[in-house]
Parts: C-alpha cells; sequence; structure tokens
C-alpha cells in the first residue's frame, strides 16, 4: 500500500520519484534557531548550511523510512546531501 496513491495505482509507484518536503518549523522544535533551518533554501551563514544538510541527507533517509518507503535509488545532487550516504551507510551496517 502505498501513502500517496489510491490503492488502485499502486503497481505503478517504480514509475515516480517521491520527494516528501522537510519543514523544521515544528511545535516539537521548541528552539527557534531549530526551526528557521528549512526557512531559506541556501541561506545563512556555514553553520546553517551544515545544519540544512544534516537535515536532508540524514532526516531525508529517515523520513522515508518511517513512511514505510525504500528507495532502490536516491537522488543526489552535488554536495547537498553528502550526509545521505553517510545515513544509508550506517543503516546498512545495522542489518
Amino acid at each position: 500500500m502505498s501513502h500517496f496513491l489510491p490503492d488502485d495505482q499502486t503497481r505503478e509507484i517504480d514509475k515516480l520519484a517521491l520527494a516528501p518536503l522537510l519543514d523544521a518549523n515544528i511545535e516539537e522544535n521548541v528552539n527557534p534557531l531549530d526551526r528557521d533551518i528549512t526557512d531559506q533554501l541556501y541561506g545563512g551563514d556555514l553553520e546553517m548550511r551544515l545544519k540544512q544538510e544534516i537535515m536532508v541527507g540524514i532526516g531525508g533517509v529517515r523520513a522515508l523510512r518511517v513512511l514505510g518507503l525504500k528507495p532502490k535509488v536516491y537522488h543526489m545532487n552535488e554536495g547537498h546531501v553528502a550526509f545521505l550516504a553517510l545515513e544509508r551507510t550506517r543503516s546498512l551496517m545495522r542489518t
């Protein structure tokens, strides 16, 4: 069963590229500095950029896992998702 498609369309899931959006501006993040991570793309200083890359790389893989999705392929655009490789390696080593 897909979280994104009606049951009669799930057979088409392999043809789609899913890209869930991550938002740090949620109540669970009580620190305003944490909530600002997703305010502006490519904005801020080096520390903010590092936080964004961690969120996209590690958080993205974990978000897909929570959604029950197991991608066969991950799209990695330049260095923006360098932490994706680390998270994938970490999760593969645990299995």
